[in-house]
């Protein structure tokens, strides 16, 4: 009996609406044969139609996977459920993972198919592509545990701060008065003399550890620093660790200028500079090198910087975390895993990018790349005063010393002991000192209790503005945005705890000529 015209309507009228629904659709009979497929569910299954045969077959044996990662078993797929109990399933989100390894995630729902006497006889399934959404809700996860660091980090930055204001102060008398007895003692006592050194070598690495914690801060990137300089006065300080382990060749560019901070480049560079002596291990100096170069780059203005070593090389399975938190190469209680993380961030902060090749048993170059610092730059200067470009006073200079750390205003008067020194103990007591009196220069904490000296330099700044031009802060916390953003607009020198005494000379010095200001002509 040949088929109405109607019945043949309405079997075309359902090809098509199958074909247009965009979500994939299967017909599937009891027995898991599949009966119909539209194209989108052929595209998402990895499916497709042999015309000679009249069958579906698979282009490739897919891998399915629920949310967590977990294998998803062909008895847990909703159409399957829905075949062997009878009942509609609800729906359920179920990867494919392809032969190129990406996955397609699609939401799965299943309704069985019955007789007219209730028996199931196959089951559709319905399937609705949400890749493009799995992946935004990824992209939502992974940019919530970026926040969730970022954070944390927020967290050890306001911790540090603290911390470094609780510990850099008197690690700065501590170092102070070391250098102190290591004068007095000179070479009377050789064993007295070698356990001052051990002391000192210990609070360095105090020192370094803190300034690693206070890296957590802002920095100023519009200071200018001389490149020469602050390798060369790296080098200086990391002697103790490289005059048993390597000789040091350097192949430095003169006259370099680049953007940043004196000290944040020079915590930079001494940390890769240690780590490089870490890396070779002690006995054989003369076999062994570490050699630092910089030099601009001829076709961009960025200077590169290399610090390189003979040791032992980086383990290919740490390399590509070498600049992640926490990670270190260095034995338990020798190194914090902050210090490459730290030099990471200065570079970051700064502009520049930082990476590292490494070989087993043959050593480690560290390279760095900062923009180089231009003639047309307002930036600050940060390089070293020399004191032998200063003339000497013909009377003594008047000193006003303005710090809450007691134990400290004894050390800074014992520093300045050819100068007239008056010391107070904060900001209040400070004005009072002011009353009547005349100073060539203020060196003043920056952070203190009763009066900070943002609020003390602004008094003096309306009614004592000629003296305002010879303040020099120190300060033994990290900045907070409103002491960066105060640093930055009157451009006031400034000085972290704990300082080497030559820099606060020199700094102090210079502000009691009227050299302060801190941009270069």
């Amino acid at each position: 009996m040949a088929e109405r015209p109607e019945q043949d309507e309405t079997e075309e009228l359902n090809r098509r609406l199958i074909e247009a629904m965009p979500a994939g659709l299967v017909h599937v009979r009891i027995d898991g044969t599949i009966l119909v497929a539209n194209d989108e569910a052929l595209r998402v299954l990895g499916l497709s139609f042999d015309e000679l045969s009249g069958k579906y077959t698979q282009d490739f044996a897919p891998i399915t996977i629920w949310e967590d990662g977990s294998p998803c078993d062909v008895k847990d797929y909703p159409v399957t459920r829905a075949l062997m109990t009878g009942e509609t399933q609800p729906p359920a989100t179920i990867g494919v993972r392809r032969p190129d390894g990406g996955v397609s995630w699609s939401l799965y729902t299943a309704v069985p198919v019955k007789d007219s006497g209730g028996a199931t006889t196959g089951a559709v399934a319905t399937i609705v592509d949400i890749t493009r959404r799995k992946q935004l809700e990824l992209e939502r996860k992974r940019m919530e545990g970026k926040l969730l660091f970022a954070e944390r980090l927020a967290a050890v930055g306001t911790l540090a701060a603290g911390v470094a204001h609780e510990v850099n102060n008197p690690l700065t008398t501590i170092l102070a008065n070391l250098d102190f007895a290591l004068e007095a003692v000179g070479t009377t006592d050789p064993s007295l003399r070698e356990l001052l050194l051990q002391t000192r070598d210990g609070s360095n690495r105090i020192q370094r550890v803190m300034q690693a914690l206070g890296s957590f801060s802002r920095q100023n990137t519009n200071a200018v620093t001389s490149l020469d300089e602050v390798l060369g006065s790296t080098l200086g300080l990391a002697q103790n660790e490289l005059r048993h382990r390597a000789r040091v060749e350097t192949a430095i560019e003169r006259g370099l200028r680049v953007r940043g901070e004196r000290s944040k480049l020079g915590q930079l560079f001494l940390n890769l500079v240690i780590n490089a002596a870490h890396a070779i291990k002690p006995g054989d100096a003369a076999a062994n090198q570490i050699c630092v170069r910089a030099k601009q780059l001829p076709d961009r203005p960025l200077v590169r910087i290399a610090i390189e070593d003979s040791g032992h090389g980086i383990p290919p399975e740490i390399l590509g975390r070498i600049f992640d938190p926490f990670v270190t190469t260095k034995a338990q209680g020798v190194g914090t895993g902050l210090g490459l993380y730290v030099c990471h961030q200065i570079v970051a902060g700064l502009d520049g990018r930082m990476w590292v090749e490494s070989e087993l048993g043959q050593g480690t170059t560290f390279f760095v790349e900062l923009p180089l610092a231009t003639s047309g730059d307002s930036g600050v200067s940060t390089a070293p005063v020399r004191l032998r470009d200063i003339e000497e006073p013909s009377r003594r200079l008047r000193l006003l010393i303005v710090d809450d750390e007691p134990f400290l205003r004894v050390v800074l008067r014992r520093v300045f002991s050819d100068w007239d020194v008056v010391d107070v103990d904060g900001g209040r007591a400070a004005l009072q000192a002011l009353e009547g009196n005349t100073f060539d220069a203020v060196l003043c904490d920056l952070m203190m209790p009763d009066m900070t000296g943002m609020e003390f330099f602004a008094v003096v700044q309306q009614q004592r503005p000629e003296l305002a031009a010879r303040f020099v802060f120190v300060t033994g916390a990290a900045f907070t945005m409103d002491a960066a953003g105060f640093v930055d607009e009157v451009e006031v020198p400034v000085l972290n705890k704990p300082f080497r005494r030559e820099d606060l000379v020199a700094a102090v010095t210079r502000a009691a000529h009227g050299a302060t200001s801190r941009r270069e002509p």
